[in-house]
C-alpha cells in the first residue's frame, strides 16, 4: 500500500531568532533572487508576493502556538492558519531584502490561538496582521519527523 506524504513546499522561515512560549516568537527571513517565486513576480520587477510574506509570518507563528500549548511535542502538532486579519501592506519586499517577522500572541485556547504579527525590512513595517489558527494532531511518523527537523534548522541561535 502506498502512503501519500505531505510536505510543505516553500520554507519561508530561516531562521527563529527569539521565541518566548506564551508570548512572542521572533525570525528571519533572507528574499534572494533565486527563489521560485522571483520567476514570474513580477517579470523585470521581482518583488516577494504579500500572500508568501503572510505565510512567512504564518510558519513563525505556527511555531510559536504549538510551543505554546504542546511544549514537550510540539511537532506533533500542527497549527493550522485560519483566518486573516487586517492585513496591511506598506512597501514592496525585494531580492536581498531581509524581513524581520515577529509573531505575538493574542489568544489561545485548546484549539485554537490567534497572533499579532509584523514583518519589517530595516525597520521599516512591510505587512501587519493578524492571524488565527485552529490545531491538528499529526498521526504521522514520517511529518513528524520531518517537522521535528525543520524546527531543530529554524531554532539554531535560538534562546528557546
Amino acid at each position: 500500500m502506498l502512503e501519500l506524504v505531505l510536505s510543505m513546499r516553500f520554507y519561508l522561515l530561516d531562521r527563529i531568532t527569539e521565541c518566548v512560549p506564551g508570548e512572542v516568537a521572533r525570525g528571519i527571513k533572507n528574499v534572494t533572487l533565486s527563489e521560485d517565486f522571483m520567476e514570474e513576480h513580477f517579470a523585470g520587477i521581482p518583488v516577494m508576493p504579500g500572500t508568501l510574506i503572510l505565510e512567512s509570518l504564518a510558519q513563525l507563528s505556527g511555531y510559536l502556538l504549538a510551543v505554546t500549548q504542546y511544549p514537550d511535542d510540539p511537532h506533533k502538532h500542527k497549527a493550522v492558519l485560519s483566518t486573516v486579519e487586517k492585513a496591511k501592506f506598506r512597501k514592496v519586499v525585494r531580492p536581498g531584502d531581509q524581513l524581520a517577522l515577529e509573531s505575538r500572541l493574542l489568544s489561545i485556547r485548546e484549539d485554537a490561538g490567534k497572533v499579532e504579527c509584523t514583518a519589517s525590512v530595516m525597520e521599516d513595517i512591510v505587512v501587519t496582521t493578524r492571524l488565527m489558527f485552529y490545531f491538528a494532531d499529526l498521526k504521522n511518523e514520517v511529518l513528524e519527523a520531518n517537522r521535528r527537523e525543520i524546527f531543530s534548522i529554524w531554532r539554531t541561535g535560538a534562546s528557546a
